[in-house]
């Protein structure tokens, strides 16, 4: 509640504020206010056509959000411009091949969470999804690698979780 009033009041001492905007949409969402929050990244993103800089948060974060809330259709174009922004950030191509996926458009998907592999290879998440588009392509022993990826970064993570853990409870 306090950061919604906060961002309002910026808002209201600097209307053009995309970012203030933007920042508004995720307190509402994270309320669960999720019309509002919609209204609000929309108006994050018509700010932003204006902005000599685009950025791409509001359009990642109206995208994700319409996305998870089974409006693949519009959440694909808005992803879309997010990658145009931001070609180097591996979430946004994660979750544009995300809702490819899950408007069955494979080929797609494969290219985005190939990229996103790309971008970022010690992330588990990446080589799950696209584990699970070379399934649908039928392309099995792709399939099989990256799963085997997944599992070793998972188990990585625990690793490295666990050891820090132990060490961090050592008396002296």
């Amino acid at each position: 509640d306090l950061a919604i009033a906060a961002f309002q009041e910026v808002m209201k001492r600097d209307p053009a504020n995309v970012k203030a905007e933007d920042n508004l949409g995720l307190s509402l969402e994270a309320k669960n206010q999720i019309e509002p929050a919609i209204a609000a990244y929309r108006e994050a993103i018509e700010l932003d056509q204006a902005s000599v800089s685009p950025s791409e948060q509001p359009y990642f974060n109206l995208g994700a959000l319409l996305a998870r809330s089974s409006r693949i259709e519009e959440a694909i174009p808005l992803l879309e411009r997010a990658a145009e922004i931001a070609p180097g950030a591996f979430k946004v191509h994660y979750e544009l091949g995300k809702a490819y996926f899950d408007s069955r458009r494979f080929d797609p998907a494969r290219q985005q969470a190939e990229e996103t592999v790309k971008l970022d290879p010690s992330d588990s998440s990446g080589h799950y999804l696209l584990g699970r588009i070379y399934q649908r392509l039928n392309r099995k022993e792709l399939a099989t690698e990256q799963f085997r990826l997944t599992a070793e970064l998972i188990h990585n993570k625990n690793s490295n979780s666990a050891t820090g853990m132990a060490s961090g409870t050592k008396s002296h």
